[in-house]
């Protein structure tokens, strides 16, 4: 290779590198103390560094999705705030740093095991999903993008196009208070004894509403569990918007509010525990309740303990994206999967890694036989060393703590629809929320958590799949998201939101 070319393989030069050292270690040292270095060595200077400088597009993103990853872990694990009774367990050495090999390592052993077919295999006997109900979590989708725009001009703009009258908005958030906007639609039937009105709760945007969203304590909510920062969101959304409910329900003299609550992430979570005060008698006695609550959420954090969840399922329904991690992340799967990175030994893909390197570099046979040989041997003893005592020296790498796994408390709230790439496309059904007592360790985990790389984009997917139209789009899809330009032919015609009348009436003027 030319210097060019070397200065531009970040492979060629760590493998020259590498070669280098390997040359000297043969000649000078142990089989045991080879085996180790070279180890060492892919660990330091091929993966990290040939990941970190490269430019492929593939490789970019896995290296960007990697380290979103890491910071997530690291930061679930190092703040103060998460330090629960299942994490102080763990000890400052696992806290302080989680190693970066191990979590890359651990990915791909999480990616063996979590193919396409194990996913088609675990959801074989869960109920499937009306296909037709895509639709409508589009439009609720798209209503909860609507809450991270940063004026009230902005979202009054947007609900104006969709029919909708804005009524109240607050786009600023305080931990326990967060972001949130009400509205009306148009057009709603003067006969009907009820009144539609629509609360969207903003998810994650800002370090205040991380501060909610972090705070893992669990605290006893109606016979059960709940999460602690969550449930303080949601009262205060009950408490703050009761008497503006009672208000629109006096002036449109209907019988009774029918409240639609919309939220992503945080918001779902807040939106859930409001939907569960409103359905119940108890949050004001001296009435009789005039709110009927129902609930979609996107994403929505692990949230009630399984009783009280399951308690639920008739007006909350929680979609979760795929292996987005925020629905199955609580203390306790935090916990477990800390210790399970912890304590995963993947000297055999480092072992693999080198002679690959080795092959790549066109290392002499005669030296790559001799490493595999000393691989071999070493596991050969250790095999036999395992099989005779349960206390093994080995040239693996340590787990910190030997902790037990902690049992999940919570988990989604209601009816938990799951959407998931089976290997031929996007696929859905029906699960319990003790489905998702993991995490699912990914490079798509956080991915999948987002409105546009993961929600938007796992619904589009499968309507195109559905309908088998590759430029298939939702109707209410944004003009300048389409630059492909073909003119489409839309496949339904314009449709209302589901939970709007859309009959002729009056326009309340509120």
């Amino acid at each position: 290779a030319n210097p060019k070319e070397e200065e531009e393989s970040p492979l060629l030069i760590s493998g020259k590198i590498f070669g280098s050292l390997v040359a000297q270690l043969l000649t000078s040292k142990s089989d045991e103390e080879v085996t180790r270095a070279l180890v060492q060595k892919v660990q330091e200077n091929v993966l990290l560094k040939g990941s970190q400088n490269s430019h492929n597009k593939g490789h970019y993103e896995d290296r960007t999705n990697f380290l979103e990853i890491m910071k997530a872990l690291n930061m679930a694990a190092t703040d103060t705030n998460t330090h629960t009774q299942f994490l102080s367990k763990l000890g400052d050495d696992l806290l302080q740093k989680l190693d970066p090999i191990s979590l890359f390592y651990f990915i791909e052993k999480e990616d063996e095991r979590k193919n396409p077919s194990w996913k088609r295999r675990v959801h074989r006997y869960q109920s499937s999903v009306d296909v037709t109900m895509v639709h409508d979590l589009n439009d609720a989708v798209q209503l909860s993008e609507l809450s991270y725009a940063d004026s009230v001009e902005d979202i009054q703009s947007a609900l104006e196009k969709k029919g909708m009258e804005l009524i109240y908005c607050d786009v600023d958030s305080l931990p326990g208070k967060p972001s949130h906007y009400l509205a009306l639609p148009r057009g709603q039937s003067f006969w009907s004894p009820s009144l539609d009105v629509i609360m969207v709760v903003r998810g994650t945007k800002t370090i205040t509403d991380l501060f909610t969203d972090i705070m893992m304590e669990t605290e006893d909510y109606r016979g059960g569990k709940a999460h602690a920062g969550i449930l303080q969101s949601g009262k205060y959304l009950v408490e703050k918007h009761t008497p503006l409910l009672e208000e629109l329900c006096t002036m449109s003299r209907k019988r009774y509010i029918n409240l639609t609550l919309i939220g992503h992430s945080l918001g779902a979570g807040a939106a859930s525990i409001a939907g569960i005060e409103w359905n119940n008698d108890d949050y004001d006695n001296n009435r009789t309740r005039f709110v009927q609550a129902k609930v979609v959420g996107f994403g929505c954090p692990a949230l009630l303990s399984k009783a009280l969840s399951e308690s639920t399922t008739d007006y909350i329904t929680t979609v979760i994206g795929d292996s987005d991690v925020v629905p199955r992340m609580s203390g306790a799967t935090i916990t477990n999967l800390l210790l399970d990175i912890d304590q995963h030994d993947y000297t055999p893909q480092c072992q693999r890694d080198v002679i690959h390197l080795m092959e790549e570099m066109n290392f002499p046979q005669t030296g790559i036989v001799r490493i595999q040989d000393m691989f071999e041997q070493t596991n050969k003893e250790k095999s036999e060393d395992k099989a005779n005592s349960n206390e093994t020296k080995d040239d693996r790498i340590e787990p910190k703590t030997t902790l037990d796994r902690v049992e999940p408390v919570l988990f989604p709230p209601g009816k938990c629809v799951h959407f998931f790439r089976d290997g031929y496309g996007i696929d859905g059904s029906i699960a319990p929320c003790t489905f998702f007592n993991e995490i699912d360790v990914t490079r798509r985990m956080i991915d999948d958590h987002y409105m546009d790389a993961g929600y938007r984009l796992i619904f589009l997917e499968l309507m195109r799949q559905y309908h088998r139209d590759h430029y298939f789009r939702f109707d209410d899809d944004d003009d300048d998201n389409n630059n492909d330009g073909v003119t489409h032919t839309q496949t339904r015609g314009t449709r209302s939101i589901s939970y709007a009348h859309t009959q002729s009436a009056r326009v309340l003027p509120y």
